[in-house]
């Protein structure tokens, strides 16, 4: 089993949420100094942005190789998480557009259902997509990867 793991606090996820949480503390404080709102209004305000945060941070995956199988593995609800033998696996593909989004992982299969999902893999370490590529290589499946030059040599 090889996990492709990183703390969130070193993904470029942890400084979208701390901008947002930055920009939101102010804006809050600005309105209420200047508007005046009333402790309902503050309070639905922080439930909407603990929703947002939530749905941003719901969508970071990170990969682990079992000998049998490619797992990718929600980092904050573990229970979230799809699992791919790889003899099922027609192709991954790796992606990543550089400033305009965060890496992703898209795993094409066999089945007949015609469904393939993209996981964010924010958590995985840039550095660690050459060896993640070479693995799953290993395994037998085609990998397709763009824009992941300047990490794979």
């Amino acid at each position: 089993m090889k996990a492709f793991r990183r703390p969130f606090k070193k993904s470029g996820t942890a400084f979208d949420v701390k901008f947002a949480l930055i920009i939101f503390v102010l804006l809050c404080g600005f309105a209420a100094c200047t508007v005046g709102f009333t402790i309902r209004g503050i309070l639905a305000s922080i439930v909407f942005v603990f929703m947002l945060v939530q749905l941003d941070i719901s969508r970071l995956y990170y990969v682990i190789l079992l000998d049998d199988k490619l797992t990718v593995q929600n980092g904050v609800y573990s229970f979230w998480r799809k699992e791919v033998r790889y003899v099922d696996i027609v192709k991954v593909k790796i992606k990543w557009w550089q400033d305009r989004t965060y890496p992703y992982m898209k795993i094409i299969t066999r089945k007949p259902s015609g469904i393939s999902w993209r996981y964010t893999i924010d958590l995985v370490d840039p550095q660690d997509y050459e060896v993640l590529v070479k693995e799953i290589e290993a395994k037998g499946v085609v990998v397709e990867t763009k824009g992941l030059e300047a990490y794979l040599s």
